[in-house]
C-alpha cells in the first residue's frame, strides 16, 4: 500500500487504490506535484473513514471531491470542496476558493506542522507565486497556528499566519505586504 501511494507510481491513477489510507501512508513525499494530478485522484479511490489521525478524519469523499477538477494549478476549486468532504472543525466551506485561498477563514485546528509541510504547497498552486515551497517551511507551521504576522517580499517569513491574518483584508493580490 505504501509503495503504491508514495512510491514510484505516485503519478499514475493506480497509485491511490480504493482502500482506506492510513496516516502513515500520507507522508510529505506523497503530497507532491506529481501526486496531486487529475489522473491520480479519481472518484473511486477514496472511501469514507480515510485519512485518519490527521485533519482528514472521517471524511466523505464523493465524486465531486477528487476528480480532474481538483488538485491542479487552478488551486482547489471551490465546487470540489463541499462541506461533507471535510469536517467542519478543519476545513470550513468558506475556504478553498477559485482565487486561491482568498477570503478564507482558517480555524485553529488546521494548518499545523503535521498537516502541511513544505512539500505540500508548491508555487504553481498559489497566486502570484507567493506561496512557494521555500516559504512554507515547517518552522512556520506550528501548533500555535502561524504566530507573528509579518508578510514581506511576497513570501511569509517569521512564522506567519495567525487566525486573524487569514482574512479578506489581509489576503490581497499584492503579495500581502502589509501586516495584520
Amino acid at each position: 500500500l505504501l509503495s503504491r501511494c508514495c512510491g514510484s507510481e505516485e503519478g499514475e491513477s493506480s497509485c491511490f487504490i480504493s482502500s482506506c489510507f492510513i496516516s502513515s501512508c500520507f507522508i510529505s513525499s506523497c503530497y507532491t506535484s506529481s501526486c496531486y494530478t487529475s489522473s491520480c485522484f479519481i472518484s473511486s479511490c477514496f472511501i469514507s473513514s480515510c485519512y485518519t489521525n490527521s485533519c482528514y478524519t472521517s471524511c466523505c469523499y464523493t465524486s465531486c471531491c477528487y476528480t480532474s477538477c481538483c488538485y491542479t494549478s487552478s488551486c482547489f476549486i471551490s465546487s470540489c470542496f463541499i462541506s461533507s468532504c471535510f469536517i467542519s472543525s478543519c476545513y470550513t466551506i468558506c475556504c478553498y476558493t477559485n482565487s486561491c485561498y482568498t477570503s478564507c477563514c482558517y480555524t485553529s485546528c488546521c494548518y499545523t506542522s503535521s498537516c502541511y509541510t513544505s512539500s505540500c504547497f508548491i508555487s504553481s498552486c498559489f497566486i502570484s507565486s507567493c506561496y512557494t515551497s521555500s516559504c512554507y517551511t515547517n518552522s512556520c507551521y506550528t501548533n500555535s497556528c502561524y504566530t507573528s504576522c509579518c508578510y514581506t517580499s511576497c513570501c511569509y517569513t517569521s512564522c506567519c499566519y495567525t487566525s486573524s491574518c487569514y482574512t479578506s483584508s489581509c489576503y490581497t493580490s499584492s503579495c500581502y505586504t502589509s501586516c495584520c
